[in-house]
């Protein structure tokens, strides 16, 4: 009797060996379904705001023979950005083809006015009237893209691409915008500038409102509970006070330091360089932001925040102090370093905290906190330069980047002891 067979022993399984998941590269993240479509026309959008403050501080100056006029009208622009909430809860709640078509054709034809105005009858009333109108009709560009971002990216390391992408190219675009201006003005008016950004942002609105959004489709506006009537924009996401407050000291700061360099380069017989020392700025923004991009994720927003915003505050030390100018545009390149990270970091601290049918309009917060300083920054700095001189209004600016993590810091600890002494009261 032969012995039974015995059952045959498979060799013991071995431990699947798993690759290393490759991080997202900027190529990746453009590879996306409708990336491009959207990027593109946004790009074009964006550009136009890079052209607008020189067309128009130059457009106003030589209509009304006063650059307090001008400075004026600028602020006034500035200030309209309190509606960027708003106009971004529109896009949340009717979609980027509705609100964009209608803003795409209203705000060109809003600087087409004004530049006519400047023309024909360069009354500072109806020119800084014209402006608000304007203002206030100015598309919501970076929290469009940044919600067909959103939307495109499923990992977190595809979105701190995505956004280090995005800001990056802003800064470029808003370094290439005055150039373009000037070059412009060598066979045409300020007036004519204004036409450009006038086509520029026709072109590029209407392009991102008929961009699909993913799989092709155009992106739907979110259902809430009641589509017949627009509600106001609600507060920032819970928890961001903070960072917007240390964001807006950093537009207020950033605008001093500009106005600062263009006032030393003014002091010294060297006015034409202020230009070239002021690109330094994006330039070494664009390269931080892409470098930014690339590095792993670590320590909370606020850490990161506070720590780029050190940095920044140093810089407009040393910018006070620096005693040529070369190593002024030196300078100011290593500071431009933290400008895009800055935002980076923040896109993300209001993306992560933000609910899922307000993305543009959470997102619109960081441009509005950013723009309101700046408006501050560009009205007081001009007065402490007058006053003062440019060093002054140099270490001026380091203040509010150094005192707001500070400030911060302190409010957190203070809400955690609070929040501690309440859990133990309601054990």
């Amino acid at each position: 009797m032969s012995p039974p067979a015995q059952p045959a022993v498979s060799p013991p399984a071995q431990p699947a060996v798993s690759s290393p998941v490759r991080a997202a590269t900027y190529r990746d993240v453009l590879r996306l379904d409708g990336a491009v479509r959207a990027f593109v026309p946004a790009a074009l959008a964006r550009l136009s705001y890079g052209t607008l403050p020189l067309a128009l501080l130059l457009t106003v100056q030589t209509a009304s023979g006063s650059f307090a006029t001008a400075g004026l009208v600028l602020a006034v622009f500035a200030v309209t950005t309190v509606a960027l909430p708003l106009k971004s809860r529109m896009v949340d709640r009717h979609g980027r083809r509705r609100v964009l078509g209608g803003l795409g054709i209203g705000y060109p034809l809003a600087l087409l006015a004004l530049a006519g105005a400047a023309r024909t009858t360069p009354a500072p009333v109806v020119l800084i009237a014209l402006t608000m109108v304007a203002g206030l009709l100015a598309p919501p560009i970076g929290p469009s893209i940044r919600a067909v971002w959103v939307a495109l990216c499923r990992a977190p390391d595809s979105l701190r691409r995505a956004y280090s992408l995005d800001t990056v190219t802003e800064e470029v675009l808003f370094t290439l915008g005055p150039t373009l201006v000037g070059v412009l003005l060598t066979v045409t008016t300020p007036v004519g500038a204004i036409g450009l950004s006038a086509g520029l942002a026709a072109a590029g609105t209407l392009g991102l409102a008929t961009a699909p959004g993913p799989a092709g489709r155009t992106v739907p506006p979110p259902r809430l509970r009641r589509p017949s009537r627009l509600r106001r924009p609600g507060p920032p996401p819970p928890g961001l006070g903070g960072l917007l407050g240390m964001l807006a000291g950093f537009g207020l700061a950033t605008t001093m330091l500009e106005v600062g360099v263009a006032a030393r380069a003014e002091a010294v017989g060297a006015t034409a360089q202020a230009g070239y020392l002021l690109a330094m700025l994006p330039a070494g923004s664009a390269v931080g932001g892409l470098a930014w991009g690339r590095r792993p994720p670590g320590g909370t927003f606020t850490r990161q925040i506070a720590a780029l915003l050190a940095v920044f505050a140093v810089g407009c030390t040393v910018a006070a102090l620096v005693p040529g100018l070369i190593g002024l545009g030196a300078d100011l390149f290593v500071t431009g370093l933290v400008v895009a990270p800055v935002f980076i970091t923040t896109y993300l601290a209001v993306e992560r905290r933000a609910p899922a049918d307000r993305g543009a309009e959470a997102s619109s917060w960081v441009n509005t906190a950013h723009n309101l300083g700046s408006a501050f920054g560009s009205a007081s700095a001009g007065l402490v330069i007058d006053t003062h001189g440019p060093r002054v209004a140099l270490l001026v600016a380091a203040g509010p980047v150094a005192l707001g993590p500070a400030v911060v810091a302190g409010a957190t600890r203070v809400r955690n002891r609070v929040t501690g002494a309440t859990r133990v009261r309601n054990r």
